[in-house]
Order: structure tokens, then sequence, then C-alpha cells
């Protein structure tokens, strides 16, 4: 079963995944003043939990074109691709826009179906209405996005790797992170591909405090998993992640809860954060306050 995904799988499949140095793709969305008020965070006694795609690796391209590719095998239609480049500039256009309301990794195939089927999505109700309306899809799709994801990483995983760049300063401060035992990712990433990024980019955090959201469990779960296990106090536990409703549901957990305004998010949903009382940060800020 495509979710029991073992570490032994990850190390042998990251084995030969070539080192890269950090790439710059910064795009700026917010002020760089906002979020200056987070004051008090304290690597030595604190949790930093970081989100992945969006956060930590800006991946849209190997998205679009794993995307692309594996829906290409569903429909039998169109030819798959192995560069971002031999994408229909417009299509990808469209797929990047629609990022901004996707969750897992099979939505990728979800957004190529509505484009397929010229189907409108303007806001986030648009897409999950299309989500829920072609729910028998779902196990299809997330078990093609992996198959293909899997196979492109092995079989070219350099070229792999290089479509998911960091975002700027990123491998600095994972690599030279001082508490590693207070850093967290979780993501509704597969952690194989989240072990081979970081592995490319010769980053070695600690494995058991990359979680996802396998089996069902949602990011509120597994924040609340580590609340009771690392025995801390809601207060002493940031998490930032690019999604604000993500982050409207883990705010009931009593942890502060930040919106990676550089990330896949429009103005839209960063003024959504903004009413919900979430901090949007700029990069520059997340790097000064949790340095």
């Amino acid at each position: 079963m495509l979710y029991l995904l073992v570490y032994e799988e990850v190390k042998r499949e990251t084995s030969n995944v070539k080192r890269l140095t950090d790439v710059s793709r910064l795009t700026f969305h917010v002020s760089p003043s906002e979020g200056d008020h987070v004051k008090h965070f304290n690597s030595a006694t604190d949790i930093l939990a970081l989100d992945f795609d969006g956060v930590i690796a800006d991946s849209i391209q190997e998205c679009l074109v794993s995307g692309h590719n594996a829906y290409c095998t569903f429909s039998n239609r169109g030819e798959p691709v192995e560069r971002f480049e031999e994408l229909d500039p417009s299509w990808a256009a469209e797929a990047r826009r629609m990022r901004n309301f996707i969750r897992h990794g099979e939505d990728y195939l979800y957004i190529a179906h509505a484009l397929a089927k010229d189907i409108t999505i303007e806001e986030q109700q648009d897409f999950d209405n299309f989500l829920k309306e072609h729910q028998d899809l779902r196990r299809k799709f997330f078990d093609l996005m992996t198959m293909q994801r899997i196979s492109f990483s092995a079989t070219r995983p350099e070229q792999w790797a290089a479509l998911n760049p960091l975002y700027h300063g990123m491998r600095q401060f994972l690599a030279n992170y001082a508490k590693k035992e207070n850093l967290y990712i979780i993501t509704t990433k597969k952690l194989l591909f989240v072990f081979k990024i970081l592995t490319a980019y010769n980053i070695k955090l600690i494995d058991e405090n990359i979680r996802d959201t396998s089996d069902g469990v949602t990011k509120r779960h597994l924040i609340e998993e580590i609340l009771a296990d690392r025995k801390v106090r809601p207060d002493q536990f940031y998490f930032i992640d690019d999604q604000v409703d993500t982050l409207i549901r883990v705010k009931p957990t009593g942890v502060h809860a930040m919106l990676a305004g550089w990330g896949y998010n429009n103005p839209q949903q960063r003024e959504l954060a903004r009413r919900q009382d979430i901090s949007v940060l700029t990069l520059s800020c997340f790097m000064r306050q949790f340095i």
C-alpha cells in the first residue's frame, strides 16, 4: 500500500541524489514590517514547526510537471514532459494560480482535471466543491501522483531535485538551526519525498521530528501529539504554514499559528488570515525572528 513508505526505502531511494546548492526563488508578497511583533520566541525552549511545500521548498515546478504527467496517464491524452518549460505556458499559469487552493499532492490532478473540463475555479470554495463532486477519484489520483514522483525521482534524481528549490536562505537556516530537537516539519507531503529533497540539499534533521499526514491524521492532530509528547505549553509552540484554512483549523490548539506570506497564498487569503488574527510573515521577518 502506497501510504506505507518506510524509512529504509527513503534511505535507499535517496542514496544517489546529488547534493545541490540553495536556490533563490523568493516571491515578495507582504510588507517587510508585517509580523515583526513576534518577540518572545526562544529556540532553546520553544518548538518551531514548519510546513514543507510553500514554506521550506518552492516545489511548484516539480508538482506541475508530475501532476501533468500523472494526468496524461489517467486520461490517456497529452504527452508527458521532462522539463517545466515544456508545459503549455497558459496551462501552467492557470494551474499555478489554482495551486493556492490545494492541500494534498493528488490535488494537482484535480487541477488538471478541472482545466481539462474547462471548470472555472475562482476561490477556495469553488475548488472544495469540485473535490467533493469528484471524491471518487481521490485514491486513483493519489496513486498516480505518488507513482509518478517515485519514478521521476528515482530515474532522474538530480533533475527532480532541481525542480524543488528551497526558498532563499532556507538551507542555511535549517542546516544551522542550533536546537534541532525543537525543530519539526509537519506536512501533507509524503516523507519519502521530503527526505529526498532534504538529502539533495545536504540537510540533516531529526528523522522523528519530520511528520506527515498519512493514515488520515490532520496537522492539528500531529501538533497535539507533539504538545503532549514534549510536555510544552501551546504558547511555546510556533507553527508556520502557507495555507490559511489549515491555520484556522489549528488555532483552537492555542499554538502560535502564522501564515508564510512567501508561500502559495493570494492577497484574499492573506487578508482572511489577518481577520482571523493570524500573523502574516515575510521571509525576511521569519529569518530575523526564528534564528
